[in-house]
C-alpha cells in the first residue's frame, strides 16, 4: 500500500523534479563507488534514480540515466582498478548497461500498464449515463466523480453533503431507491467496495436516475386504479340493466307460493266468498306455513340482491367468508327450484364428502349457481321430463374447487361460443342476455374462473372455480 502511494505522489508526477533528483543520485553514487575504489561494488545503487528517471519523466530519460549510470562506472573503474584489464572492464560495464535497459522497458511497461488502467476505468465511468463517485469513507473525501455526476447534481463540497440530500448520515447515501431533496428527483444508488490506486479501501456510488420511472408507475398504478372503477362502473351498468331481471326470479318465486297459498285457502273455503268454517275438512295448516316461510325467504333473498350490488360497487375487496360447498349447492338447487315451480325437473348432484370450505360470498355464488341451474333446466325443456337430468359436481383442484353444471340440452351453437359471456348475447328468445355476463363477474370478483365444455353425450357443462378458504 506504502509503494503505490509512492507511485501516486507529487514527486514522482513532476517531470523536471524527478530528473533532476535522479541526476543527482547518480552522481552521488558514483562518487561513493569512486571514493571507496570499487571494493564494496554497488552498482546496482544506480536502478534507484533510472526508476525515478523512467516514473517521471519516461522511457527516453530512463535510458538516459541508465546509459549515463553504466558510463560513471566504467569511467572511474578504469582509473582506480586498472590492472584488471580493459576486456573484463568492458564485459562488466556492458553488463550494467543491459540490466539498466532492462530495468527501464519493465518499469516503463509498469507505468503504461497503470495509465491505460487508469484510462479504463475513467473512460468507462464518464462515459456512462448515470452519476458515478468514489468516497474515502475515512476521510469524506470526494476522489472522482464523473461528469454526469456534475450534471445531476452540481457543485458537490463533500460527500457527506450529498449523502445528507438523500436524507442519510455522512458519508454513506443509501442504498436502493433515494429521493433527492434538492433536485426533486429519484435515483437507484448501488454501492460497493474496492480498491484505489493508492491501495486503500474506498466506496463506489452509481447513481441512476429513476424519475420518469417512477412517475410511469404512479401513472399506471392510476390509470389501473381508474381501469378497475371502469370495470365497475361497467359492472355496475349490467347490473343496473338487468335489476329487474335478478328481482323478477325472487318475485317470482313469491308469486308462485303466494299463489299455492291462495289455492290451498280456497280448498279449506271450498268456494270463492264461502266462510272457512264451510270448507272440506282434512286440510293441513303446515302445508301453508311452509309456502308462507319460502316465500318469505324468497323477499328476503330480493333484498340481498340489491344489498350485494351496492357492495360490489364500493372501492374494497370482497367480504369472503368460508363456505361449505355442498350447502351452496344444495341451497343455490333449492332456490332454483323455488323459481321454477312449474316445471318437472331432477337434479342429481356428486359432491365428495371432504370437500374444503370455499372462500365465497354467500349470496353472490349462490346468484351464480341459480342462474346455472335455471339455463339449464330452460335448455332441457324440450326433452322427454325423465331425461331432463341436472347433474352438479365439485372437486378439488389444489388451492380451488371446481363446480360443474351438467345439462342435456342442445348445447352452444358454434357462432356464439366466443361471445357468450358478453353482455346482451343470449340463446332465449326472451332473454337480455345479461345473465351469464353477470355470473362471469361475479366469479371473478373471487377471483376464479368460468367456463364451458360441450358433452361428449350432448349438453353443455359449466364450470366455474372458488379459491379455498384460508385456515
Amino acid at each position: 500500500m506504502r509503494a503505490r502511494a509512492l507511485l501516486q505522489s507529487p514527486f514522482l508526477a513532476d517531470p523536471t523534479v524527478g530528473l533532476l533528483v535522479s541526476i543527482a543520485l547518480a552522481a552521488g553514487i558514483a562518487a561513493f563507488d569512486y571514493a571507496t575504489e570499487y571494493r564494496l561494488r554497488v552498482g546496482v545503487l544506480y536502478l534507484p534514480p533510472i526508476f525515478l528517471a523512467t516514473w517521471a519523466a519516461g522511457r527516453t530519460a530512463g535510458l538516459a540515466i541508465g546509459g549515463a549510470s553504466a558510463a560513471l562506472w566504467l569511467a572511474t573503474l578504469f582509473g582506480k582498478q586498472p590492472y584488471l584489464g580493459t576486456l573484463h572492464h568492458l564485459w562488466e560495464g556492458t553488463l550494467h548497461l543491459v540490466m539498466y535497459a532492462a530495468f527501464v522497458f519493465a518499469i516503463a511497461r509498469l507505468k503504461s500498464a497503470l495509465e491505460l488502467a487508469k484510462e479504463r476505468f475513467v473512460s468507462a465511468f464518464d462515459s456512462l449515463e448515470a452519476a458515478a463517485w468514489v468516497v474515502d469513507p475515512e476521510s469524506d473525501a470526494l476522489l472522482y466523480s464523473n461528469p454526469q455526476f456534475s450534471r445531476t447534481f452540481g457543485a458537490v463540497g463533500s460527500a457527506g453533503g450529498l449523502a445528507r440530500r438523500f436524507g442519510a448520515f455522512a458519508p454513506a447515501p443509501p442504498e436502493g431507491e433515494a429521493f433527492d431533496t434538492e433536485s426533486g428527483r429519484w435515483f437507484y444508488l448501488l454501492a460497493r467496495a474496492m480498491r484505489w490506486l493508492d491501495g486503500r479501501s474506498v466506496r463506489l456510488y452509481v447513481a441512476t436516475d429513476i424519475t420518469e420511472s417512477k412517475r410511469a408507475e404512479q401513472l399506471a398504478r392510476k390509470q389501473a386504479e381508474q381501469l378497475e372503477r371502469t370495470a365497475r362502473l361497467i359492472a355496475v351498468g349490467e347490473m343496473a340493466s338487468t335489476l329487474a331481471h335478478e328481482l323478477n326470479q325472487p318475485l317470482g318465486a313469491i308469486a308462485n307460493y303466494n299463489n299455492g297459498c291462495i289455492r290451498l285457502l280456497r280448498q279449506w273455503s271450498g268456494a270463492p266468498g264461502a266462510s272457512p268454517a264451510e270448507g272440506p275438512s282434512g286440510f293441513d295448516p303446515r302445508e301453508l306455513l311452509e309456502l308462507m316461510e319460502k316465500c318469505s325467504t324468497q323477499a328476503l333473498r330480493a333484498g340481498d340482491v340489491v344489498r350485494r350490488i351496492r357492495e360490489f360497487v364500493r372501492r374494497r375487496p370482497p367480504t369472503l367468508h368460508p363456505e361449505n360447498p355442498r350447502a351452496l349447492v344444495m341451497g343455490a338447487l333449492g332456490a332454483a327450484e323455488g323459481e321454477m315451480v312449474d316445471v318437472r325437473l331432477q337434479a342429481v348432484t356428486e359432491l365428495p364428502a371432504a370437500l374444503p370450505d370455499v372462500a365465497a360470498d354467500r349470496v353472490m355464488v349462490t346468484r351464480v349457481m341459480v342462474n346455472l341451474a335455471r339455463n339449464a333446466w330452460e335448455a332441457m325443456q324440450a326433452l322427454e321430463e325423465e331425461e331432463r337430468r341436472l347433474v352438479v359436481r365439485a372437486r378439488e383442484h389444489d388451492t380451488e374447487v371446481e363446480f360443474e353444471f351438467a345439462d342435456r340440452g342442445p348445447g352452444v351453437a358454434a357462432e356464439l361460443e366466443r361471445q357468450l359471456f358478453q353482455p346482451f348475447v343470449t340463446t332465449k328468445a326472451e332473454g337480455m342476455g345479461l345473465g351469464l355476463a353477470i355470473c362471469r363477474s361475479i366469479v371473478e370478483y373471487h377471483r376464479g374462473e368460468l367456463w364451458f365444455t360441450r358433452n361428449p353425450e350432448g349438453g353443455t357443462t359449466f364450470h366455474f372455480t372458488l379459491p379455498v378458504a384460508r385456515r
